[in-house]
C-alpha cells in the first residue's frame, strides 16, 4: 500500500520574544545531549580545534525559531571548575530531575580526566562537582551510549580505551570493554559485571553503536562497530548488521539476540536513536557507512513488538548526511544537534597487524552463533562540524504525515502545533527536529 505524504503548513509569520539573548554555539560531533523536565543540555563533543567543554541549554516548553534558537550558555556556570573535556562520553539525567552526569569519553588534548570524567551538574543551582560516589566506578571509556530505567539506574556497555580516553599513552594501542556497568543515581552506586557471566546469547563488544531502554526495562543495542581483540594492543573493528538486534533484559539480567525483519536500514557507525512515544518503537536518524566518505541521512523505525524496520517516506529536501550527532525525544519531537563535514581527526590508525597473538577469550556459551560481521572499516577520517536544520514528521510507525525538510524556507516552530518549520538559511547551530505526533505510534 502506497504511503501517504503532506507538503508543509503555511510558515508562521512571527517570533515570541525571549527575556534572555540566545548564544550562537560553534558545530561540533560527539557531543552528548539529555533533557531534563523542559530543558535539553548540550555537553562537549569534538569542534574545529579539538574536544570542548561547553554546556548549552534550550527552553523547550517555548516556541521557537530553528534558523534562530533560542541557546543559553552555561560554560561560565563552570567558575574555577574543570569540566570535563570530552567527545563520545555517556550522559544520563539523575532519578529526581534536579541534576545530569557526564563520564568517560575521549579527549584530543590528553588531558587526563579527573574521576574518569565523571561529574555532576545541578540543573536547580547551575553549579558543577565532583560526584564522591566513585567506589567501583570503571575504567574510562568512550565510543558508548547510556541508556536508564525509569528506576534512575544507568546501564553502559561496551566501548574502547585508548590515548584519548587515558587508559595508554601510545598511539597504536586501543583495547575494546567486555563489561556492563551501571549506575544508581538513587543509591549512588556503581555496578561493574561482565557480560560473559550473565545468561542467554552473550554479544560481542561493539563501539559507536546506540543504546535505547524500553519502557519494559529491556535495552536495545543498534548498529556501530562489532570489535575483537586480536592482541594487546590492536582491536579489528567490523560493522554489525541492521538486522542483529543484542537486547539486554534488566530484570533478569539476560541477553537475547533479535533478528529484525522489514526494510533493514544500512549499516552504520555514530547514529543516534529515540525511544518513540509509545515506548515500544526506536526512530535512528542518520549516521557514518562502510565508506568513509559516504554518510546517511534517512530516518528507520525498529518496532520492538514484532522486532520489525520500516523506512518512513519522506518528502521534500532530505538533509545533508551527517555522523557523530546527538538525539533527544521531547513533547513527541525527535530533536537531532549538529551537522558535520568530513576532517582528518586524530585517532590511532588500525592497521591490519601481521601477525596477531590471539588473547585468550572466554566462549560466550550462546546455543545460537552470531553472525559473522560484515566486512571490515577501519575509519581514520571523521566530519567537520557544519551547520544545517531539517524537519520529519512521523506518526502511525509507517505513515509521514507532512514533511518539508530544506534549508531554503523559513518558518517556525511551535512543538504542541503539528507543522513543519525550516530555518531561512543555514545555521551554525546545525540542529534537526524530527517530528511525530503526540501519543501516536
Amino acid at each position: 500500500m502506497a504511503r501517504t505524504t503532506f507538503p508543509a503548513l503555511l510558515p508562521l509569520i512571527s517570533l515570541i520574544p525571549y527575556l534572555v539573548t540566545a548564544a550562537n554555539p560553534s558545530g561540533s560531533w560527539g557531543q552528548a545531549t539529555v533533557s531534563i523536565n523542559n530543558s535539553i543540555y548540550v555537553h562537549g563533543g569534538e569542534g574545529v580545534s579539538g574536544t570542548i567543554s561547553n554546556l548549552y541549554t534550550l527552553d523547550s516548553s517555548q516556541p521557537w525559531s530553528t534558523a534562530n534558537p533560542p541557546w543559553t550558555d552555561l560554560t561560565s556556570n563552570a567558575g574555577t571548575f574543570t569540566v570535563p573535556q570530552t567527545a563520545l562520553q555517556a550522559m544520563w539525567p539523575a532519578a529526581d530531575g534536579k541534576s545530569f552526569y557526564i563520564w568517560g569519553g575521549g579527549n584530543d588534548y590528553h588531558i587526563t580526566q579527573a574521576q574518569s570524567g565523571f561529574a555532576q551538574y545541578n540543573v536547580i543551582t547551575g553549579t558543577w562537582s565532583l560526584p564522591s560516589a566513585i567506589s567501583g566506578m570503571p575504567v574510562q571509556r568512550k565510543d558508548l551510549r547510556a541508556a536508564w530505567s525509569s528506576s534512575g539506574v544507568v546501564y553502559l556497555w561496551a566501548g574502547w580505551g585508548d590515548m584519548y580516553t587515558g587508559y595508554t599513552t601510545s598511539n597504536s594501542t586501543n583495547y575494546i570493554f567486555t563489561e556492563m556497568a551501571t549506575f544508581d543515581t538513587t543509591k549512588l552506586i556503581w555496578n561493574v559485571f561482565n557480560v560473559t557471566n550473565t545468561t542467554g546469547q552473550v554479544p560481542p563488544p561493539r563501539v559507536a553503536h546506540t543504546a535505547t531502554m524500553l519502557s519494559n526495562g529491556q535495552m536495545v543495542i543498534i548498529g556501530g562497530l562489532i570489535g575483537t581483540q586480536l592482541n594487546e594492543t590492536y582491536v579489528d573493528l567490523n560493522f554489525a548488521a541492521m538486522t542483529d538486534i543484542p537486547v539486554f533484559d534488566t530484570y533478569t539480567t539476560t541477553w537475547t539476540l533479535r533478528n529484525a525483519t522489514g526494510n533493514t536500514p544500512d549499516v552504520r557507525r555514530y547514529s543516534a536513536a529515540v525511544l518513540s512515544s509509545d515506548g515500544l518503537s526506536i526512530i535512528i536518524c542518520s549516521g557514518g557507512t562502510q565508506s568513509s566518505k559516504v554518510l546517511l541521512n534517512g530516518v528507520a523505525v525498529l518496532d520492538s513488538r514484532t522486532w520489525s524496520w520500516t523506512q518512513p517516506a519522506i518528502s521534500g529536501t532530505l538533509p545533508t548526511p551527517r555522523m557523530g550527532h546527538s538525539a533527544v525525544m521531547v513533547n513527541g519531537q525527535m530533536i537531532v544537534f549538529f551537522d558535520n563535514r568530513r576532517r582528518r581527526r586524530r585517532r590511532p590508525p588500525s592497521p591490519t597487524p601481521p601477525t596477531p597473538t590471539p588473547i585468550p577469550r572466554k566462549p560466550p556459551g550462546t546455543t545460537t552463533p552470531w553472525p559473522t560481521p560484515l566486512p571490515s572499516h577501519h575509519p581514520t577520517t571523521l566530519p567537520l562540524p557544519h551547520p544545517q536544520c531539517l524537519i520529519f514528521r512521523w506518526a502511525r510507525r509507517t505513515r509521514i504525515l507532512m514533511a518539508s525538510p530544506t534549508h531554503r524556507l523559513g518558518t517556525l516552530l511551535f512543538p504542541t502545533l503539528r507543522s513543519i518549520i525550516m530555518p531561512s538559511r543555514p545555521t551554525r547551530t546545525a540542529m534537526a527536529r524530527i517530528l511525530h505526533p503526540l501519543g501516536q505510534s
